[in-house]
């Protein structure tokens, strides 16, 4: 909430500029307002459209639309209680916290500085891709997708691998230790 705060003071001015873009666009057909605040057309039709998939999930509650079954919805959560029901975004609900709960007791267990980092920088862009997926398809973007799960892999195999890693090199000392004095 305070890196949020003060972020006028280190974002750059592009990204200032969007984020004030989407509260003092011209005027145009299709815009929402909510009190004095006019929001761009982006958004509004963004909006639009997850009030809409929330009026078609309410016909379909259970079990959704099945994938691709309704229109385009624009942001990943309203898409998914849309398409697969009630039952697909708890599955999908419980399959985020279950890669964020492996992530957090894998990184108390990391003893590497090296594990450790990658374990971080993974949460750090786990964290990225739910904040993008309120306003984006993110977990249906291949190029997203690919790298994503590729690397949540990593994160529940890590502590085994650290394992290997420790044991490795304790076997190489071990055996350091065993030939210096026989040479």
């Amino acid at each position: 909430m305070i890196s949020f705060l003060v972020s006028p003071l280190f974002l750059p001015t592009a990204v200032k500029n969007r984020i004030m873009y989407t509260f003092t666009q011209p005027e145009e057909k299709g815009q929402i307002q909510i009190g004095d605040i006019r929001l761009d057309t982006s958004t509004s039709a963004r909006l639009v459209s997850w009030k809409e998939a929330f009026q078609g999930w309410t016909q379909h509650p259970l079990l959704g639309y099945g994938v691709s079954g309704y229109d385009f919805v624009d942001a990943q959560f309203p898409r998914v209680l849309v398409e697969t029901g009630i039952l697909g975004m708890v599955a999908f609900l419980y399959l985020l916290f279950s890669i964020l709960k492996v992530t957090l007791e894998n990184l108390k267990k990391l003893k590497t500085p090296y594990f450790q980092g990658l374990a971080i920088g993974f949460l750090a862009g786990f964290v990225g891709i739910i904040v993008h997926a309120l306003g984006a398809n993110t977990f249906i973007i291949v190029r997203i997708m690919e790298p994503f799960w590729f690397f949540a892999g990593i994160m529940v195999v890590m502590p085994a691998m650290e394992r290997q890693q420790t044991e490795q090199t304790e076997t190489v000392f071990v055996r350091g230790k065993a030939l210096a004095p026989g040479s």
